[in-house]
């Protein structure tokens, strides 16, 4: 990720969204998010998680190492989640994350279920 996120951001559009699903600590996202400000300036990072807690800490240990960011956390459950994307987000173009388990967490069905959630919000 490290040699090749620069390159990867600078295919996307400057005003992608990026959406953390299980964001965590967000510390494999730190650079991505570098890279993106880096090729276009400015970022808004979406992450989502279950932990208020480790949400509220995250940002504002992001917000204070890169002042380019904007950042919307979303504390409760990926269905909600995806409710406020749909219909606060949905003309915009988004880069979804899955950099921890949570997407590895779920059984092939439940995987498909809920990517095709995604896709339909």
């Amino acid at each position: 990720m490290q040699s090749q996120s620069k390159a990867f951001v600078s295919k996307l559009k400057p005003e992608t969204v990026i959406l953390e699903f299980g964001s965590g600590s967000s510390k494999k996202t730190k650079t991505i998010i570098e890279a993106f400000i880096k090729v276009h300036k400015k970022c808004t990072y979406i992450p989502i998680d279950i932990s208020a807690e480790i949400l509220l800490n995250s940002a504002n240990e992001l917000l204070e190492k890169y002042k380019e960011l904007k950042i919307i956390a979303l504390h409760g459950s990926y269905d909600n989640a995806l409710q406020y994307i749909a219909k606060n987000w949905a003309d915009k173009t988004k880069l979804l994350l899955f950099l921890g388990s949570s997407l590895g967490n779920l059984n092939l069905k439940e995987q498909l279920n809920f990517l095709a959630k995604i896709r339909e919000s």
